[in-house]
């Protein structure tokens, strides 16, 4: 049987190509990225190297979390360096056209949403990555496992991300500079990594820091697998509804939900699409919108409270919603979507989806909340620091709630295969 046709060929395949070409990979990305700087250089208007010399500190604070969570500091130069590589490529790409970079007047938040997508599919890569290897996996079992862990959520996390811009930008030369960060972006965050990964030796010490951290997290996040229990799911989903409500009977929502509903409807109806089509489950058109759903306007609120005109904070609760949210969503949803079809009920893959990235959700949830906080460049109330913790609680309570009720009332029907297995 050729390599390609046996279980895991051509994934085995393509990891052994990243690393066979690893050098020629980090040479040809620093070339890129020399160049890029060169073409940066006399770009007029709008200077570049105010934009990156005011992300420096954002661009700390992030890699404060992803340290957190990887307790390596080579590894969390990878996560946070890699994707920053890209944001230059995507720079320079824009300095070639005809005013490109006049796209906006929010030009940076639209950068960082799409930005922040490519931090979080790095240090998820990284993170996987090392947890595999805790697990006793060889290099490159942990290196094929990490890289296919974080394909299909960064991908929907990015066009997710673009749902959300596209929602208030609908200008088709807009998106196509947008889309071209993000492809340039989600390139460096996912291919660059694991070869640059590789020369990184992992110890017997590192190894089982990582393991004695991991079962010290595991209690942050083992009692949300409670709400893929039917009644607690219910339950869950009642007190959302609830709390909701409320914000919907204040005052201030008729003025927000005037500004809202259009972006807000298009964006998490493409979100859901995204999660529908990519993990083929038409549940998780609802479990990823409604959940993103809620997180926006739970924020818009918020920002709202805060002294925020409407506009900009639905404007600024909608990018944090599809971009933040939209991808770690996306990282519950697509495990879960997985071990469900591996024949596992919803208590028992949403608990091992818990198990892969619950932990590292809320930690770079935390990362990315300090990186608003120090809100440099964004120009936004310090309040935004806590839309990404909003995302991620909203992601973590109704994404399993809603999967979970629908399942309930619609239950999933076995093919033959497993009926015939389980006799």
């Amino acid at each position: 049987m050729p390599e390609g046709a046996q279980p895991g060929g051509r994934r085995a395949a393509i990891v052994a190509w990243l690393i066979k070409a690893r050098v020629f990979i980090l040479v040809a990305a620093l070339l890129l990225t020399g160049v890029s700087l060169y073409a940066l250089r006399d770009v007029h208007g709008f200077v570049p190297v105010e934009l990156s010399g005011l992300l420096l500190v954002p661009l700390a604070a992030w890699a404060v979390g992803v340290f957190v969570l990887l307790l390596s500091f080579r590894l969390t130069a990878i996560a946070v360096v890699a994707p920053a590589l890209g944001a230059i490529w995507w720079l320079a790409a824009l300095s070639r056209g005809q005013g490109l970079f006049n796209i906006g007047n929010n030009f940076v938040q639209q950068f960082l949403s799409i930005l922040v997508v490519g931090l979080i599919a790095s240090a998820f890569q990284m993170h996987l990555l090392v947890s595999e290897l805790a697990r006793g996996r060889s290099r490159e079992e942990a290196t094929r496992a990490s890289l296919v862990g974080v394909a299909l959520p960064s991908l929907l996390g990015m066009l997710g991300a673009g749902c959300g811009l596209f929602a208030f930008i609908p200008d088709p030369r807009i998106a196509a500079a947008l889309g071209t960060g993000a492809v340039l972006t989600l390139v460096a965050a996912t291919v660059l990594p694991l070869p640059v990964a590789s020369f990184v030796e992992f110890g017997e010490n590192y190894v089982a820091r990582i393991n004695r951290e991991r079962e010290r997290r595991e209690w942050l996040i083992s009692y949300c697998a409670i709400l893929s229990v039917p009644r607690w799911a219910f339950a869950a989903a009642g007190i959302v509804v609830v709390l909701t409500a409320i914000i919907c009977l204040d005052q201030s929502f008729a003025s927000l939900w005037a500004a809202a509903k259009q972006p807000f409807a298009l964006a998490f109806a493409g979100l859901g699409i995204l999660g529908a089509l990519g993990l083929r489950n038409w549940r998780t058109f609802f479990s990823c919108a409604l959940a993103g759903l809620t997180a926006a306007i739970w924020s818009a609120w918020f920002l709202v409270q805060t002294g925020l005109p409407a506009g900009e904070a639905v404007e600024l609760a909608l990018l944090v919603a599809s971009a933040i949210g939209g991808v770690l969503v996306f990282f519950f949803a697509a495990p879960t979507a997985r071990y469900q079809r591996e024949g596992d009920p919803m208590i028992i893959a949403f608990s091992r989806a818990l198990n892969d990235a619950g932990a590292a959700a809320l930690i770079l949830a935390f990362g990315a909340a300090l990186a608003l906080l120090t809100g440099v460049l964004v120009g936004i109330a310090p309040g935004a620091a806590l839309l990404p913790l909003i995302a991620v609680i909203a992601d973590l309570t109704l994404f399993p709630a809603i999967a979970t009720a629908l399942d309930d009332f619609f239950p999933r029907r076995k093919p033959l295969k497993e009926l015939y297995r389980a006799r």
